[in-house]
């Protein structure tokens, strides 16, 4: 199905709106089933675009799926990506506000920061590791605008993959030496429960999914740029936080990071 840019650029604000409005939409594909994910991508695009001509500047992207049984649960040959705006930035020791999101969860992350420009499409994680100045723990808080979290690969692609806010651990440490897939993260929420992961839960490297997002992304002759943040995917499961909730993860050989919810 041909979707006409004037309806895609509708999607987009209506994605947009449900966020500023903390009001969840149907998803797109109850609508328009045959969604494609070039069509949603566009979508995506023409949200970013939105955002920016709003004010908002753009700081980096990130990944979701990455877990190769979660590509497979949703039938994806690929982990598709999102964009991070300033606004999302939660500051070193800045709560997270659960009145300004509608269903947040949050997961825990390897992210990297870069010292120079990627550019796809043939960008390799030994790419991507000598491109980057720290690697830093992370939380990543979803909150899609869909009723319920229910939705299709490309409504995500099309909702931006739920990016909503993002915390970063206050030290970070070059890559190096580190072997990002055996980094041990253990993290320990407020109700006593505890999840624990390896980095290689991101692709078997996470430098792998930042690899894939470079090479996303040249579709629309974009780039990973310096001084910019990547999320490269979920290592532990995304859960749902409250009011009062609190976690603390600790990631072997790059630090620790909190977060607890007002």
């Amino acid at each position: 199905m041909v979707i006409e840019k004037a309806l895609m650029e509708e999607l987009a604000r209506k994605s947009i709106q449900a966020e500023k409005d903390r009001s969840p939409i149907s998803p797109i594909t109850e609508t328009i089933p045959d969604l494609t994910m070039e069509q949603a991508y566009q979508i995506q695009k023409i949200r970013e675009e939105l955002m920016i001509a709003e004010g908002h500047r753009l700081i980096g992207g990130k990944m979701g799926l990455t877990s190769v049984a979660k590509m497979k649960q949703m039938g994806a040959t690929e982990s598709p990506y999102g964009k991070l705006f300033d606004y999302m930035l939660l500051g070193p020791d800045e709560n997270l506000v659960f009145d300004e999101l509608i269903h947040p969860r949050v997961e825990g992350e390897i992210a990297f920061l870069m010292k120079k420009d990627l550019y796809g499409p043939f960008v390799t994680a030994a790419d991507v590791l000598d491109a980057t100045y720290l690697v830093l723990p992370a939380y990543e808080i979803i909150d899609s605008r869909y009723f319920g979290f229910r939705f299709k690969t490309t409504d995500s692609v099309a909702d931006n993959i739920s990016a909503a806010r993002f915390k970063l651990g206050k030290d970070g440490v070059a890559p190096g030496k580190l072997h990002l897939e055996e980094l041990g993260v253990a993290t320990r929420f407020s109700d006593g429960s505890e999840l624990f992961a390896t980095g290689g839960a991101v692709l078997g490297h996470p430098a792998r999914a930042v690899a894939m997002y470079v090479n996303l992304i040249s579709k629309f002759h974009d780039g990973l740029l310096k001084d910019q943040i990547i999320l490269s995917g979920a290592i532990t499961a995304a859960t749902p936080v409250g009011k009062g909730w609190s976690v603390r993860s600790q990631f072997q050989g790059i630090g620790e990071i909190s977060l607890s919810v007002d």
